[in-house]
């Protein structure tokens, strides 16, 4: 089954194979039918389908039906993980995902474990970077010595995520540097597009903008994940550039692909107040307000950290270009939220 996603490049066509063979299998189930399922869900989810949380919950419960090994039981947990933090449910999430990498080691698949772990560190570290940071160290131990180069491209990159948010400037850089340099992923697309962000991050335009340039297929894409991959870099670069209109609409395009990516996730929590920002700085506050009516339709639980101390800093923004008297008071309660 994993043939048939990875042989086909039309996401429809493996969508129909893959229901088809789900339906052929379903009047006498057996693990077949869940891995059928498994997969099935994998490329739901990753399309930010409606179809996606029908699809993993019912690859989770026949598995427990069926009574499956630890290693089947640790794929279908390991993907219903993924949809329970797209839709705000990160607890649950962080739950499943720790059990699903504890079946991985009991089944001696140290690959499987090193994928889960490294969903554990994206999922952790908006709430806990510190622990996300030692879970990509570990995840990407795993992937190193199993070989799996592709997964092991994206617990780097949650490495150089967690790195920033506690603080380690260095770290991060020399992850992207010597460490993909000795893992010989420093070519691809994932690495340059973390690359492009950090040296936007650090104003280091004329690094940015040519590494973004050089991007290859990903610049095509219109899986989520992906495209906000580049949409992140692109809009960071705009900003660090001042082209401020482009890195609104840039950040803006990133944060209307929450509903496929939950807003927690990376590049949403980054872009909401990247947007807010670029607003304020071009005096629109319909667009402010716009950004803070969207976070408060959120669900309380999709409300990271980060989130909450953004949002603070954009209501004072919204007073502050409607000449509300309470702009300053609103500022500093804004710089308190963000200094805790």
């Amino acid at each position: 089954f994993i043939h048939i996603i990875r042989s086909s490049k039309d996401p429809t066509e493996a969508r129909e194979r893959l229901t088809a063979a789900v339906e052929a299998l379903s009047d006498n189930p057996d693990a077949d039918t869940v891995r059928a399922l498994q997969q099935l869900a994998g490329l739901e989810v990753f399309a930010g389908t409606a179809d996606a949380g029908r699809v993993t919950e019912e690859a989770v419960v026949l598995a427990q039906r069926l009574a499956l090994e630890q290693d089947d039981l640790s794929g279908v947990f390991g993907i219903r993980a993924v949809w329970l933090t797209q839709n705000g449910r990160r607890p649950e999430a962080i739950a499943f995902q720790r059990e699903a990498a504890r079946l991985a080691e009991k089944a001696g698949n140290s690959g499987r474990q090193g994928i889960t772990l490294m969903n554990l560190s994206d999922v952790l570290a908006p709430v806990d970077p510190a622990a996300a940071l030692e879970t990509a160290r570990v995840a990407a131990g795993h992937l190193r010595r199993t070989g799996l180069r592709g997964y092991l491209i994206y617990a780097l990159c949650n490495l150089v995520t967690s790195s920033l948010e506690v603080g380690d400037w260095d770290a991060a850089e020399a992850i992207l540097t010597v460490t993909v340099q000795e893992d010989g992923v420093e070519e691809h697309d994932e690495i340059a597009c973390y690359r492009a962000l950090f040296a936007a991050l650090r104003g280091d335009v004329s690094t940015a903008e040519p590494l973004l340039a050089g991007l290859g297929e990903l610049l095509q894409t219109e899986a989520p994940q992906e495209r906000a991959f580049v949409l992140q870099a692109k809009a960071f670069t705009a900003a660090a550039a001042g082209r401020t209109r482009d890195a609104f609409d840039l950040a803006r395009q990133v944060v209307t692909l929450a509903d496929a990516l939950g807003i927690g996730s990376e590049q949403p929590r980054w872009n909401w107040p990247l947007a807010v920002r670029s607003a304020y700085e071009l005096g629109d506050a319909a667009a402010v307000r716009e950004l803070l009516e969207l976070l408060d339709a959120a669900q309380p639980g999709d409300i990271v950290p980060l989130l909450v101390s953004g949002r603070a800093l954009a209501r004072a923004c919204l007073a502050d270009l409607e000449g509300d008297g309470e702009a300053g008071r609103l500022f500093t309660t804004a710089v308190t939220s963000l200094r805790e």
